[in-house]
């Protein structure tokens, strides 16, 4: 009897590996910047100083992002549905972006291109949310459709109320848990998809 192996978790574990990592290296950048105030300054004015800030930020966006595109990957190997497939590939994509923020230059004035590689990482996650929240449904997994769909909900909120850099804060925040959660999901999939296989291999004996 042919049992398939499946790597889930493997992937499930670059979803941990992303928060975690960008978290503890944007923590590091805000501490070795005593100007900046959380909440009210953009995450993006980190990279304002030649210096340690905009290092730690850099391998925080550069590490965090590349661990998100391999979680993303992982999502368009193993998918139950089409929707999270397409998911994966906006999660992996959305990674991509952020990654891409290392590349802006630093200085007084790196808005342009970093607000750039920013807001589509944003836009791309929260496409991802919508997308998850219907393949999540379809699959049967119906509290991580509706998590999904409430963070979606949340996060467009915050972009109509609150201004730019609290919306960020928020928006980042939103993103954590539900990567988290995604990641979560994979894991118990692992299982599920091992045993729908184990059934197969078996009936074909």
């Amino acid at each position: 009897m042919e049992i398939k192996t499946w790597h889930n978790a493997a992937f499930a574990w670059t979803g941990f590996l992303a928060v975690a990592s960008f978290a503890v290296f944007v923590v590091i950048a805000m501490n070795t910047d005593p100007s900046w105030v959380f909440g009210e300054d953009v995450f993006s004015s980190l990279r304002n100083h030649a210096n340690d800030t905009t290092r730690y930020f850099d391998a925080g966006c550069a590490v965090g992002g590349l661990l998100l595109t391999v979680f993303g990957i992982g999502n368009i190997l193993y998918h139950r549905n089409q929707d999270q497939a397409i998911g994966g590939g906006l999660v992996a994509v959305a990674g991509i972006a952020l990654a891409l923020v290392v590349l802006t230059p630093t200085g007084a004035t790196p808005e342009d291109l970093c607000y750039y590689f920013g807001h589509m990482f944003a836009l791309l996650m929260l496409m991802s949310l919508a997308a998850f929240a219907i393949g999540n449904w379809v699959a049967g997994h119906k509290v991580f459709a509706g998590v999904s769909l409430i963070l979606f909900a949340s996060g467009i909120a915050a972009i109509m109320t609150f201004d730019l850099a609290k919306a960020e804060t928020y928006g980042l925040f939103i993103g954590s848990i539900w990567v988290v959660l995604e990641s979560i999901r994979m894991m118990i999939e692992k299982t599920e998809i091992g045993r729908v296989a184990h059934t197969f291999d078996e009936v074909r004996q």
